[in-house]
C-alpha cells in the first residue's frame, strides 16, 4: 500500500528502503502505521476470520507481489531479442568553394558551383544534406569540421577552392570524415570554362562512389541532368542567383538583368525562367513593389518555364507562390505545391512554402509539421527559422512563437522582420507597447521608413489611444504612397482601430483590387480578430477564400 501512495513523498523513496521494510516483515517487526478507509462495524465471525489470517496473508502477498513483478519486468525466461537499428543514412555538407582567382573576383562561381553540387546530391534519396543556406551560413561563423558536423548533424563533409585565370580554372576538392577529421578523397581539376558541366558530373559521382551510396536506377540521370549546354549562359545564370541570394532590390534588379541574358543566350534554359519567375515573385515582399505589376510577370516566367520542363520542381514552388499570393487560386497553388514536392523531395524552398500557405488557410498544425521538415532540411536558413516562429503565431501559440523568434535574433540580431513579428505577437495579445517597442527596433534596423512598419506603428499607436501619433504616420504613408507602394490593407486596418469607417471601407476597396498581398493572412491572422465580425471584412473573406 505504501508503494501504491498517491503522495510520491508516502512512498518509499528508494529500493534499499522497500528491502528493510520486508526484512521487518520476515521478521515480525511492526511495519510502518498505515491508514485504511474506514468501513461499518466488523462482526464477531469476520474479526475472527480476519485476523487470524492476516498475520500469515498480507506479508505473504506483498513478497508474491513484488517478485511477480521482478519477473514481469526481467522475463528470465525470455530470449532477449537485439534491438533493430535503423539503417545508417550517409550525409555530408557541401561548404561554399573558396576563391583563390588573384583578382578575388569569382565569388559567383564558387557559390554557383557549391549550389549546383547541393542541388545534384539532394536528388539522392539515401543522402542527407543540408541545403545551401546552413552550409553557407556555417561556413562564415568560423567552425571548424567537427563543429559543422555536429551541427549541421552531418558525417561529411566537402570542401574546396577555385583558382580561375582567364578561361582556365582549377578546382580542388576533398571528402572529410568529421569524426576522423581525415580526407576520404581528394582531387584536383584543371580545365577550361567549357569544361565545367564535365566537371560537376565528375565531383558529384566521385562523392556518391567515396559514401559508399547505391544509387536507384532513375538517380543517376537526375545527377548528370544539364539544364544548358551553353557555358555562357549557365555562367550568366550563376551571376544572376548570386545577385538573387541578396534579397536587395539592386540584387533582384541585377539578378533579372543576368537570367535575361541567359535565356537571350538560350531560350530553353528553364532554371533561367524560374530564376525571373523567383525575383518578381519576391519584389512585393522585400521592396514593396506594387502586386499588379511583379507577381504577372512571374507567373509568365514560371509557366514558360515548366513549358520547357514540366518535371522543374522550383517552377511549380514558384507557380504555387502566385496562385496563392496573387490569384487566390487555394485550390491550384496546394496542387502545384505538392506536386514540387514530389518531384524534389528534398527542395526546402517548397516545405517552407508550402507551410506558410497551411498557416493562411488555417490549417496550423500541418503548417508546423512542413514548416519542420524544411528547418531539417536548411536548419541555420534564418528565414525558416523565423517563419516556424510565425507558424506558431499563427497557431495562436504565442510563448512558443515568442521563444522561436528570440532564438532567431540570437543567431543574427539584424536579420529583417523578427522584430516585426515579434510586433505581431505581442499585438495580438494586446500587449501594444511592447509590440510598438518591436516595431520602432524593425524600423531602426533598416534605416529606412519601410510602409509596412510604418502601418504597424501606426496601428499600435490607434490601439494605445495616441491618436495624433497614429495620424502623424498617416501623413507619412500618404506621401511615401507617391513614389511607392503603401499596402491599402494596412492602411485600412489603421483607420479600422481609429474607428474611421469610410476610409476604412475606401482601402479596403483598393487592397482587394490592387491585389495586395497582405490579404492573404486574413483568414487565421490574429491581429485581425477584432475585424472578423465586421460585415466588409467577412465579405472580403468570403471573396478571396472562396474556390476559384
Amino acid at each position: 500500500m505504501k508503494c501504491l501512495e498517491k503522495d510520491k513523498n508516502k512512498r518509499f523513496q528508494s529500493a534499499k528502503e522497500v528491502q528493510s521494510e520486508l526484512t521487518k516483515i520476515e521478521e515480525g517487526i511492526p511495519t510502518t502505521v498505515r491508514e485504511v478507509a474506514k468501513r461499518k462495524p466488523l462482526t464477531s465471525k469476520e474479526i475472527a476470520l480476519t485476523f487470524g489470517l492476516k498475520k500469515i496473508l498480507f506479508p505473504a502477498s506483498v513478497v508474491i507481489a513484488l517478485i511477480i513483478i521482478a519477473l514481469v519486468i526481467w522475463k528470465p525466461w525470455s530470449k532477449k531479442e537485439a534491438v533493430t537499428q535503423p539503417p545508417r543514412i550517409p550525409s555530408i555538407a557541401v561548404l561554399p568553394f573558396e576563391d583563390l582567382s588573384p583578382e578575388k573576383n569569382q565569388g559567383y562561381f564558387c557559390e554557383g558551383l557549391t549550389d549546383e553540387l547541393i542541388n545534384r546530391l539532394s536528388r539522392i534519396s539515401s543522402l542527407k544534406i543540408p541545403a545551401r543556406t546552413s552550409s553557407f551560413l556555417a561556413k562564415s561563423q568560423g567552425l571548424d569540421i567537427k563543429e559543422i558536423g555536429e551541427k549541421l548533424h552531418v558525417e561529411n563533409v566537402l570542401e574546396g577552392s577555385i583558382r580561375k585565370a582567364g578561361n582556365m580554372f582549377r578546382v580542388t576538392v576533398q571528402l572529410i570524415n568529421v569524426k576522423e577529421g581525415s580526407p576520404i578523397w581528394s582531387e584536383k581539376f584543371e580545365g577550361v570554362l567549357a569544361d565545367v558541366f564535365s566537371l560537376q558530373d565528375k565531383i558529384s559521382l566521385a562523392i556518391v562512389d567515396n559514401l559508399k551510396i547505391k544509387l536507384l536506377s532513375e538517380e543517376k540521370p537526375k545527377i548528370v541532368a544539364r539544364d544548358t549546354e551553353n557555358t555562357e549562359a549557365y555562367n550568366l545564370y550563376l551571376h544572376g542567383r548570386f545577385f538573387w541570394n541578396q534579397r536587395t532590390e539592386e540584387g533582384f534588379i541585377k539578378a533579372i538583368e543576368h537570367f535575361e541574358k541567359a535565356i537571350n543566350i538560350d531560350p530553353t534554359f528553364a532554371l533561367a525562367w524560374a530564376g525571373i519567375s523567383d525575383c518578381y515573385n519576391l519584389l512585393p515582399v522585400y521592396v514593396s513593389s506594387p502586386p499588379n505589376y511583379a507577381f504577372p510577370k512571374a507567373k509568365e516566367a514560371a509557366l514558360e518555364a515548366l513549358e520547357i520542363d514540366e518535371t522543374l520542381a522550383e517552377a511549380h514552388t514558384s507557380l504555387a507562390w502566385i496562385k496563392m499570393s496573387f490569384d487566390w487560386d487555394w485550390v491550384g497553388a496546394e496542387k502545384e505545391f505538392k506536386r514540387s514536392i514530389e518531384l524534389f523531395p528534398k527542395y526546402a524552398t517548397a516545405h517552407h512554402w508550402y507551410s506558410i500557405f497551411l498557416s493562411y488557410v488555417g490549417r496550423t498544425n500541418e503548417a508546423l509539421e512542413e514548416m519542420k521538415i524544411a528547418l531539417d532540411l536548411d536548419p541555420f536558413a534564418l528565414v525558416i527559422n523565423k517563419d516556424l516562429g510565425n507558424c506558431y503565431y499563427f497557431a495562436r501559440k504565442y510563448d512558443q512563437a515568442i521563444s522561436i523568434l528570440e532564438r532567431t535574433l540570437e543567431m543574427d540580431p539584424n536579420f529583417p522582420s523578427v522584430h516585426l513579428n515579434l510586433g505581431n505577437v505581442y499585438f495580438a495579445n494586446s500587449l501594444y507597447n511592447e509590440a510598438l517597442e518591436e516595431f520602432k527596433k524593425e524600423k531602426e534596423l533598416l534605416k529606412r521608413f519601410n510602409s509596412r512598419v510604418g502601418c504597424w506603428i501606426g496601428i499600435s499607436c490607434a490601439n494605445l489611444k495616441e491618436i495624433d501619433k497614429a495620424q502623424e504616420v498617416i501623413r507619412g504613408l500618404r506621401e511615401q504612397s507617391s513614389h511607392e507602394f503603401v499596402s491599402p490593407f494596412l492602411l485600412a486596418k489603421l483607420h479600422f482601430d481609429l474607428g474611421e469607417r469610410d476610409l476604412y471601407l475606401k482601402y479596403l476597396d483598393t487592397a482587394y483590387r490592387e491585389r495586395d498581398i497582405n490579404i492573404r493572412t486574413i483568414k487565421s491572422d490574429p491581429a485581425f480578430d477584432n475585424m472578423r465580425s465586421d460585415p466588409a471584412f467577412k465579405e472580403l473573406i468570403e471573396k478571396v477564400f472562396s474556390e476559384k
